[in-house]
């Protein structure tokens, strides 16, 4: 137990590290990871979410159509309020997500195989946390958010086929956490269901209790998409099969055919920062043959287990074949749209290289444990954690917040949002507006998010109500409006608005070497300007700030 204790933190310690690093290097809510920190605050007040973060779900812009489901505001919320207004106890509270997905993926390791096969298990998914790259390790985005907890998904489904009575109650959270935080991510997460549900049907058998508390474990944690869907009108689980299935081009099976050879044998899923060409790139046939050749020889590994009794093996290929099953349906049905040019909509592939790598690895040195008796018992040991302890080592070397997801907004956010706190004359009602792609997209939302941490009442325009939630629309009387506005030129103050504060993004992103523009185009010169309601376009304002 001690060594395999060793084994989890050092695969876990990396992680903490990564999101502290992220905090000091000034991390702060954007755009999508802006409204999800406003949701999961929301948790903890009158108005609780019940459904997830608004999702394109295959169109053109928001509408009233959500992710599934709100569990990750709720293992967010504490972590978010224990930890201040400047939103880190969100990074804090995604690397605990992820820590505890590799520690159950070691947990539930050791329980099949022991220590040789927890130390193995360490090592995958230090390397599987390295090759996810830096932002994902701390990010609370949705589709990243759920990337370690699909992997814990997986071993706990294996478990389940190895009769483990906690599995199942496991595996079904699991499944919940990753179903609820995307929609996409809901199919290959149903896949695993079925294959999990298939499994302890056929072999498990769980006891009457297991099945209660897996059963429970469901109810309670689907309970708030249910109340939701019980409300007048058109639930969101119907809008989002609407979309689903409204006829627009699929991805189809030849195109997952291509990302299953790039995957494998790139192999794509230790490529830490893929472009869209990478990931649309098409291996050519002999390339995908000799995938299915590979996958073939793998099967055959597993069979070999399967006939010698040793069932923990033979199951665990099993569950890497669910793996790629799952991936290639849902990469199938990816929509030839938005989601098809989003990196995360392929990111499930590093999970299903992970399984198949993972699987292979373990059969084939099962297959050989007799030839490897004469290695001396510590060498093996040794041979077994070497990854663990290089993977760990490359995920702690310089961690960097450069490229994430609008890294070039994040000064923007802090400073902008400390300038308007100070400037602002009472704690509200407040409007905010953006006007500009960086400000609408990107700034608006951060300051938004970080005034209400703040405890300001602020809220925004009716058309945004659907992305920030309706409760978050400010109110007909307000004590002003707040503008976040940007462009290629530095914003001019309207009529009646004084300015707040300005700030060059474009020289920030040179300074700092945070340049990654998330979904607006270039970065932009922005501007913060308040007018009081009292105060008329024609009326002197020179003197708004207390």
């Amino acid at each position: 137990p001690g060594l395999v204790l060793a084994a989890v933190v050092v695969a876990v310690l990396p992680i903490f590290w990564n999101a502290w690093s992220a905090a000091a290097d000034g991390w702060a809510p954007e755009g999508d990871s802006a409204t999800i920190t406003l949701r999961t605050h929301d948790v903890l007040t009158a108005d609780p979410p019940l459904l997830g973060n608004p999702t394109t779900a295959g169109r053109e812009e928001f509408g009233d159509v959500y992710h599934p489901g709100p569990l990750e505001f709720v293992v967010l919320a504490v972590p978010l309020r224990l930890f201040g207004a400047d939103a880190h106890g969100m990074l804090l509270g995604v690397a605990f997500v992820n820590a505890a997905a590799v520690a159950g993926v070691v947990a539930l390791a050791h329980r099949r195989g022991g220590r040789p096969l927890a130390l193995w298990a360490a090592s995958g998914a230090a390397v599987l946390a390295w090759a996810l790259n830096d932002e994902i390790l701390h990010d609370p985005y949705n589709p990243h958010v759920l990337l370690l907890p699909y992997a814990f998904l997986l071993v706990a489904g294996w478990s389940v086929a190895c009769r483990d009575r906690i599995a199942l109650p496991l595996a079904v959270a699991a499944a919940s956490f990753v179903a609820q935080a995307h929609a996409f991510y809901a199919l290959p997460a149903a896949v695993v269901v079925v294959a999990i549900g298939a499994a302890a049907l056929t072999f498990a058998r769980p006891s009457r209790t297991g099945l209660l508390v897996s059963v429970a474990t469901g109810l309670v944690l689907w309970l708030p998409p249910i109340v939701a869907e019980l409300r007048p009108g058109r639930g969101n689980l119907a809008a989002l099969a609407t979309y689903a299935g409204d006829g627009q081009p699929l991805a189809g099976p030849r195109f997952a055919l291509a990302r299953l050879a790039d995957t494998l044998l790139g192999p794509r899923w230790l490529d830490r920062s893929p472009d869209a060409l990478q990931l649309l790139s098409q291996p050519g046939a002999p390339l995908q043959a000799l995938t299915l050749a590979a996958l073939a020889a793998v099967g055959w590994l597993g069979w070999r287990a399967h006939r010698d009794g040793r069932s923990a093996t033979a199951a665990l290929v099993a569950t890497a074949g669910v793996a790629v099953l799952a991936s290639l349906v849902a990469t199938a049905r990816l929509p030839n749209g938005i989601p098809f040019l989003e990196p995360h909509s392929h990111r499930h592939w590093w999970v299903t290289g992970f399984a198949v790598w993972f699987a292979t690895t373990w059969a084939a040195v099962d297959e050989l444990r007799p030839r490897l008796r004469t290695v001396p018992p510590k060498a093996r040991l040794a041979l077994l954690a070497a990854p663990l302890v290089v993977a760990a080592a490359a995920t702690a070397w310089t961690p960097s917040i450069a490229d994430d997801r609008g890294s070039v907004s994040f000064g923007a956010v802090a400073h902008l949002t400390d300038a308007v706190a100070d400037a602002l004359p009472s704690r509200g009602p407040w409007l905010v507006q953006g006007s500009g792609q960086q400000a609408f997209f990107s700034v608006e939302p951060g300051i938004v998010t970080g005034l209400v941490l703040r405890g300001f009442d602020v809220g925004v325009a009716a058309h945004e109500g659907a992305i920030f939630g309706r409760h978050h629309v400010a109110p007909a009387d307000v004590e002003g409006t707040i503008l976040v506005a940007s462009g290629a030129q530095r914003p001019t103050a309207p009529p009646g608005y004084e300015l707040v504060a300005r700030f060059d993004a474009v020289a920030d992103a040179a300074a700092t070497g945070h340049t990654n523009t998330g979904i607006f185009r270039a970065p932009e010169q922005l501007a913060v300007f308040l007018r009081l309601s009292t105060c008329g376009e024609d009326a002197d304002c020179s003197a708004l700030r207390p």
